[in-house]
């Protein structure tokens, strides 16, 4: 026995209702929108993302930072005392090129400086300086008129009497 509706009856409410959108459709329709919270979205996992790459490599570079730090250690450590030696002779031998290759470029500068004053006061019409008179050496860091315990010498001891 099949019920059938009076032809004076609405029809039922799940028949008047419209289908169900797609993704799709909800996708074009919040793009219609202005898709604001589309956009907005979209900056937050972008920024979350460079966040954490920047972060990983920023931890990745101090790992290996402290790893060749540790690789140093030990290799210092495990030396002979015939490598420490041969390194400390070429340390020694950089350092004193280096020394050397500075007064080189002071000698250059100080000779610049007379010639700058040697001009001048011929500019001026006094006499000059002759070029072979010295300069005033500085101040050593070791003194300072306190019996010669500078204020170096007052924290460190220096391996005689403190």
């Amino acid at each position: 026995m099949s019920q059938r509706r009076p032809a004076n009856r609405p029809a039922s409410p799940a028949s008047r209702r419209t289908p169900r959108p797609t993704a799709d459709d909800i996708i074009a329709q919040r793009l219609k929108q202005g898709g604001q919270k589309v956009k907005f979205r979209r900056y937050v996992v972008s920024g979350a993302m460079t966040m954490v790459i920047i972060a990983g490599a920023w931890y990745g570079a101090s790992l290996k930072t402290e790893q060749d730090i540790e690789k140093q250690r030990k290799k210092v450590y495990e030396a002979t005392d015939q490598e420490l030696i041969e390194h400390l002779t070429i340390m020694k031998n950089k350092h004193q090129r280096t020394k050397t290759e500075l007064d080189k470029k002071l000698s250059v500068v100080r000779g610049r400086m007379t010639e700058n004053a040697k001009r001048e006061a011929e500019e001026r019409g006094e006499f000059a300086t002759p070029s072979h008179a010295p300069l005033p050496a500085p101040k050593s860091l070791d003194t300072d008129g306190q019996n010669g315990k500078g204020s170096i010498g007052r924290w460190f001891s220096w391996g005689g009497k403190g």
